[in-house]
């Protein structure tokens, strides 16, 4: 039997919120914009946030079956024909990282120097080998998770009951899943949420060509701190 709506949205908000409050505890024991916040960040909340991304993709599996939906029904497949949409919506990905980079860099911390400064000092706290473990590990985990998760969950699952408004509502959730303390990584993941629902949902761009161009656009940004 298919869960209601309401229990379906409160599924959907349960981990996001979960995350919001990770990283709320945060900013209101470190303070807003303060290196200890930072250092929690990268140490604590993203870790956190991988570990219940690969939790998620079970849970999604199940609650795909709950709506009587094939996990392929979800996934779709790599259509190469497509390629040119994938490497579109890898270049949007791609550009609304930066924006969200350039925009703390600049207004939260002044001068971007002093954020990559900062950048440059909590990477350097991991060894080596754990850079280069958490560079090939995260982008996929993060970009499976969050996928079948918010888009195939919230997007797809959801929009069987109330398809008007799924769009805006996986995006809210989205965007809460990555807290309060980096405004414009939230605002960042709200405006991606969108767009890969518009290229899911209207493009009807297959699930596995999403999770791809996410990859992509995860790998080049963990490469390019190393």
């Amino acid at each position: 039997m298919g869960l209601s709506l309401k229990a379906m949205l409160l599924v959907l908000f349960v981990p996001a919120v979960l995350m919001f409050l990770i990283d709320a505890y945060g900013v209101l024991v470190y303070g807003f914009n303060s290196i200890e916040y930072y250092t929690y960040r990268y140490y604590i909340v993203i870790w956190l946030m991988m570990i219940l991304s690969v939790i998620l993709i079970p849970i999604s599996i199940k609650l795909y079956e709950r709506e009587h939906l094939l996990l392929e029904d979800v996934l779709g497949f790599l259509d190469r024909s497509r390629f040119l949409e994938i490497l579109i919506l890898l270049f949007i990905t791609i550009t609304v990282f930066a924006l969200q980079e350039y925009l703390t860099s600049t207004i939260l911390f002044k001068r971007v120097e002093d954020y990559g400064r900062l950048l440059r000092s909590l990477y350097d706290g991991f060894p080596l080998i754990l850079r280069y473990v958490y560079a090939l590990v995260y982008p996929v985990i993060i970009s499976i998770g969050e996928e079948m998760f918010f888009r195939g969950y919230g997007v797809k699952v959801l929009g069987l009951k109330n398809t008007r408004y799924s769009y805006l509502i996986s995006s809210i959730a989205y965007s809460l899943w990555y807290g309060v303390g980096m405004p414009f990584y939230s605002l960042g993941a709200f405006i991606i949420g969108l767009i890969y629902a518009f290229f899911y949902i209207r493009r009807r761009l297959s699930l596995k060509s999403i999770i791809l161009a996410h990859y992509l656009a995860l790998l080049i940004g963990c490469l390019s701190a190393l």
